[in-house]
């Protein structure tokens, strides 16, 4: 029974120490909550028009990312020591149909880039994935936002 609980141990412990490292630090609103994209829009309007900008492309099918869906916190990010805050959300009351993430550069106070996924469903059964990229879709943008597309 001891080498069982030892063995448990063993074996559990790099799982959680591993899960606990890969999560991401988020950010902090002035409050010191954890910050939204809706919230972040209500006080800085630079985020707010860049949003608008790098999403427009897609708002013919995705008309809900105009209230940034569903959300989770940003995420703090660095990339060759910059900053950015991602933001990621999907699409009310059908979260697994349409999803997006957007990265935030809050020094420049713009958005660099973005993607929206859409899945198509037979029953339970994910058939399709298209990926659109918006904005900068350079490879050091996209491996950043890849880790939160699903």
């Amino acid at each position: 029974m001891k080498i069982k609980s030892i063995l448990a141990c063993v074996v559990a412990a790099p799982l959680l120490l591993s899960s606990t490292l890969a999560i991401a630090d988020t950010v902090s609103g002035t409050d010191g909550e954890t910050l939204y994209l809706y919230e972040a829009a209500q006080s800085d309007l630079n985020l707010v028009s860049s949003y608008k900008q790098l999403i427009a492309p897609v708002l013919d099918k995705a008309d809900w990312l105009r209230g940034y869906g569903t959300a989770s916190p940003a995420q703090v990010e660095n990339l060759d020591g910059t900053e950015y805050w991602v933001f990621a959300g999907c699409k009310p009351h059908d979260c697994p149909s349409q999803s997006y993430v957007v990265m935030y550069d809050p020094t420049q106070k713009k958005m660099v880039a973005g993607a929206l996924v859409t899945n198509t469903y037979e029953e339970q059964d994910i058939q399709s994935s298209q990926i659109e990229w918006l904005g900068e879709t350079n490879l050091d943008y996209t491996r950043v936002l890849g880790k939160y597309l699903y």
